[in-house]
């Protein structure tokens, strides 16, 4: 089935590609309904200070959410019979089957109707909204005094599975699986997280996520990384040896 991708929505890392509509058979089915806010700006508010916003470690340090941490949010989630999809960079390391780099966030997809019990248990282990001017109703982070942050995204299908509201995940971008530790979870598809790390300018964790993806899955590198490609003579600079 080919796809054809339009124009971004605020998500993760401020844009990513959406689903736009279905070619083939089903290419009369209009678009998805999309909620669009402001575009962002990441600030805090006047009053606050780094170390006074949830989410920022004591001391001022990076935030930063460990494999154990991302565990046992998962399982809190289970135990509440709450189905969640794991998306960025815990995605990349779930599907490689080991952790390559810290994570300054969970960036999690669930469906909208459990968004208020989300809140409700991560408020009850001390997670707060963090003020971020691009948070709306269907993507808001939430942290905690121990510098840990979850990135929600959440979503809504019809009975046909048609998206009709939130971030509009593809359904079948929310078919992945993998590993935390040794830990069985799901996560976002080899191809769609490849997909959803093109759209926005680009670092060099991109590069790595997506190059080890590409390699691991037999995928293609996106034309968008070109500029990050090395030639041998140049591959210490980077790190890579």
């Amino acid at each position: 089935m080919s796809i054809d991708f339009g124009a971004g929505i605020p998500g993760r890392k401020g844009l990513f590609p959406v689903f736009v509509k279905y070619l083939g058979a089903a290419s009369t089915m209009a678009p998805a309904k999309v909620i669009t806010p402001t575009p962002h700006v990441h600030a805090l508010p006047k009053e606050a200070t780094a170390t006074e916003t949830p989410g920022n470690s004591p001391q001022g340090s990076p935030p930063e959410i460990t494999a154990g941490d991302v565990i046992e949010i998962i399982q809190l989630f289970e135990q509440n019979h709450i189905e969640l999809c794991i998306d960025g960079g815990w995605a990349v390391d779930a599907l490689l089957g080991g952790q390559t780099r810290t994570h300054a966030d969970l960036d999690i997809a669930v469906q909208h109707k459990d968004v208020p019990q989300i809140r409700t248990l991560l408020e009850a282990k001390g997670f707060r909204d963090i003020p971020r001017d691009d948070s709306w109703d269907c993507n808001f982070v939430m942290g905690d005094d121990r510098g840990r942050q979850v990135d929600i995204h959440s979503y809504t299908y019809d009975s046909a599975g048609k998206h009709v509201y939130g971030v509009a995940y593809p359904l079948e971008s929310l078919t992945g699986t993998g590993r935390i530790q040794g830990y069985p979870v799901r996560c976002i598809s080899p191809e769609w997280l490849v997909q959803f790390h093109t759209g926005y300018p680009l670092d060099e964790n991109d590069y790595r996520d997506v190059k080890a993806l590409c390699q691991r899955f037999g995928l293609a590198l996106p034309a968008e990384y070109a500029p990050f490609v090395t030639t041998p003579d140049t591959r210490h600079l980077r790190g890579e040896e």
